[in-house]
Parts: structure tokens; sequence; C-alpha cells
């Protein structure tokens, strides 16, 4: 027989059901912005906006690269966090990784690149690198500049 205490145990497990179904994580976008120089030198900015992202950063987090300890693949070394004081953004993670899906993808920095700098803002993160290969005739015609100024 059904008591009470089955029905409303029944009712709050429909009840849990119906809010974790309603529920959607909100999409992020991707931005991959290129820009070659008159010095065939290959410029990128890649940004990964969310509106969950860093909900609690009011400012805008700078963190710029040290010359000379980038990796082939991306990120440098002690960049990051400034003496341990700025919180990691939850975005972080996943900028990197899809920053490097992207980059093997499209095959933009062949050789590697430095990051010049990495900032959040409170709705993304944006990474702004130089790769270390320089622009070839093919790389000019596959990725046109897309804005006048300086990313």
């Amino acid at each position: 027989m059904i008591n009470k205490a089955h029905i409303y145990g029944l009712f709050a497990v429909l009840f849990l059901l119906s809010a974790c179904a309603g529920h959607k994580e909100k999409p992020v976008e991707e931005i991959f912005v290129t820009q070659i120089r008159e010095d065939d030198s290959k410029m990128f900015a890649f940004t990964l906006k969310s509106e969950r992202a860093g909900r609690g950063d009011k400012a805008r987090n700078k963190t710029a690269a040290k010359p000379g300890k980038a990796r082939k693949g991306g990120r440098q070394k002690g960049t990051g966090k400034a003496e341990g004081r700025e919180r990691e953004n939850p975005l972080a993670g996943i900028v990197q990784q899809r920053l490097e899906q992207r980059l093997s993808e499209n095959g933009y920095c062949s050789a590697g690149y430095i990051e010049l700098e990495r900032y959040a803002t409170r709705g993304g993160m944006t990474v702004r690198g130089e790769c270390h290969d320089s622009a070839t005739a093919n790389d000019r015609q596959r990725f046109p500049n897309q804005m006048n100024g300086e990313i």
C-alpha cells in the first residue's frame, strides 16, 4: 500500500529531476583573430567568452609574458598567477586546451608560439601570442588580416 511518505518522496524526486532537466549549459564562444605583419611575424588573439565565466571578477586581470620562457606548445612557465595573489579564472584551462586544439587544426603556428599576454574579463578570457615561425605566401592567403589595427 502507498502511504503519504512514499507520495511525498516521489514528488520530491520528480521535482529535483525537473529542476535538473531545465538547466542548460551556456554555450562558449571562440574567437580566433590573426594578423600577419609587414615583417612576416604572425600574431594572434584567441578569446573564449562565456556568460558564466568570471562572474566575480570586476576588474580585468592581466598577466604579461616574461621573455625567454616560451615553450613550443604555448604558455610560458611562470605566467598565470602574479605572486599567487590572482584567483585562477575557471576558463584558464579550457582556454589553453581550445587554443592548442585550434592551432593544431589550422596550422597557424606550426613551430609553436610565445604567449605575450593573457587577461580575463567578466565574460571570458583572451590569450595574445606571436608564432615562432614567419609567414609564408600561403599563410597570407589562408589567414588574411581581419582588422586594420594591432591585435
